[in-house]
């Protein structure tokens, strides 16, 4: 039986559709002519080893940021994709890095692992910083219980190095002032790792971008480590801080006080309690007991 034009016209739409749908759903992994792809429905990462260049695009806006990160033996892995990384200038010891991303959703899930994790470690970047095209962009950064917005072409640049007990939280971002698009770095497990504003070029111009840098665990590797970006396509910076909140909830960090005090009834005697700065010595310890603290 021949169907009518138009039927069979609407019949390749819906074939082409569910096909279109069913790409775009999930994570999917591919190579063509040595470069690699991993997509899901919002971020599409691209590998090119011969260019040593790593590009996120945001699906949703079009913005895209790139990394210069130097890649060896790229495959493809049950999580995503992961490549092999020289610890160092002429050492030998390598570490795999594996990218992957969730069925939904921007974040870029980034983990380093090493079969031998007694290998001594000093400063370990998974990821080179990323290029961020724009002249607006500043850095996001809660540093020394401030929030603070630092454009990347300030100069001098006041904190260009922050180890992870000089921010508040475990994590830094990069925001577009005036396009609100942006991306985060997340760190997990944050005990041994620092900000480092590396210089980078953007176009014809000089600014600095953050590098997140892990140190050795007793001058060790010895676990995984593990960080994830977040890429907003809008939001500035107010989206990253939020994405910080939902990752901070769902590990269970975010308590109401009301909670607190449940758990702890002395947490109570915090409200109407004096915010105290002075100097680690047992002199200024007596002084404020004097004083009535």
């Amino acid at each position: 039986m021949k169907l009518p034009v138009a039927a069979s016209l609407w019949l390749c739409v819906l074939v082409l559709s569910s096909q279109a749908a069913w790409f775009f759903s999930g994570v999917h992994v591919w190579e063509k002519e040595g470069n690699w792809t991993l997509t899901n429905n919002r971020l599409e990462v691209r590998i090119e080893p011969a260019a040593g260049r790593l590009t996120v695009r945001d699906r949703s806006s079009g913005a895209e940021w790139v990394s210069a990160t130097a890649f060896q033996n790229v495959r493809q892995s049950k999580k995503g994709i992961c490549f092999d990384k020289a610890l160092g200038h002429g050492q030998t010891n390598r570490v795999t890095i594996t990218l992957s991303l969730p069925d939904r959703g921007a974040d870029l899930f980034v983990e380093a692992d090493m079969t031998d994790r007694t290998v001594k470690i000093h400063d370990l970047s998974l990821l080179e910083p990323f290029v961020c095209g724009s002249t607006n962009a500043a850095l996001v950064v809660a540093d020394y219980a401030n929030g603070h917005l630092y454009p990347l072409d300030l100069k001098p640049f006041p904190r260009m190095w922050l180890a992870n007990s000089q921010i508040d939280m475990p994590w830094v971002g990069v925001s577009d002032l005036v396009t609100g698009c942006g991306y985060s770095a997340i760190v997990e497990a944050p005990a041994e790792f620092s900000i480092v504003m590396t210089p980078i070029r953007s176009g014809n111009r000089e600014c600095l971008s953050p590098r997140i840098s892990f140190y050795g665990s007793k001058g060790e590797f010895r676990y995984p480590r593990r960080c994830f970006y977040h890429f907003a396509s809008s939001g500035g910076y107010v989206a990253l801080a939020k994405r910080f909140r939902d990752y901070a909830r769902e590990l269970g960090l975010i308590v109401p006080f009301a909670e607190k005090v449940k758990r702890n009834p002395n947490t109570a005697r915090l409200f109407g309690a004096p915010d105290v700065w002075g100097d680690a010595t047992l002199k200024f310890a007596q002084e404020a007991k004097a004083a009535g603290v």
